[in-house]
């Protein structure tokens, strides 16, 4: 009776096995199915690292200014929304750049920045000599300016004042 009850168990304890085994296999495909779906059909995710402060950014960056955003075209190129904009404040600029819009993503999904025509934003960038455009993502974490108090706005506007205290390269 005893050799019946442990070859009952062994058998079991197998069969176990054998159906974890298969139900694992299962969720993988799963898994990869929808992976493979995803990406034909084009899904996207906005992925970006934490905020780095505002002279981390400054520091990184070829171009900061405080813009007064005048007008927004949607889709003004595929998947893009483009804005026009008055400068208020240089902070710093490529040399030779006649800029005319800001440009962005056209959904926050894939990390573009829903501008409010009105407001003023602080917008980091590196833009490319020669640009007539600023392009920028939510991943730069462009500063609503306009929602800032006066204490915020005095404190970043210091901590942007002098460049070469930067510790890296600047681009």
């Amino acid at each position: 009776m005893i050799n019946i009850l442990k070859k009952s168990a062994y058998h079991l304890f197998n069969l176990n096995i054998a159906t974890s085994k298969i139900a694992m296999l299962i969720f993988t495909a799963s898994i990869l199915g929808i992976i493979a779906f995803s990406e034909i059909n084009g899904a996207e995710a906005c992925k970006c690292l934490p905020p780095a402060g505002a002279r981390d950014r400054f520091c990184m960056s070829n171009f900061v200014a405080i813009f007064n955003i005048t007008n927004q075209t949607l889709n003004c190129q595929p998947t893009t929304n483009c804005y026009d904009f008055k400068i208020r404040k240089e902070f710093s600029r490529p040399k030779s750049s006649g800029l005319k819009q800001i440009t962005t993503s056209y959904s926050s999904a894939s990390c573009g920045v829903d501008f409010q025509v009105g407001d003023c934003y602080l917008i980091f960038a590196n833009v490319e000599s020669g640009s007539e455009s600023v392009r920028t993502l939510s991943c730069d974490s462009p500063i609503n300016w306009t929602n800032l108090g006066k204490k915020e706005r005095k404190q970043i506007k210091k901590d942007m004042q002098v460049k070469k205290r930067c510790n890296k390269i600047i681009p």
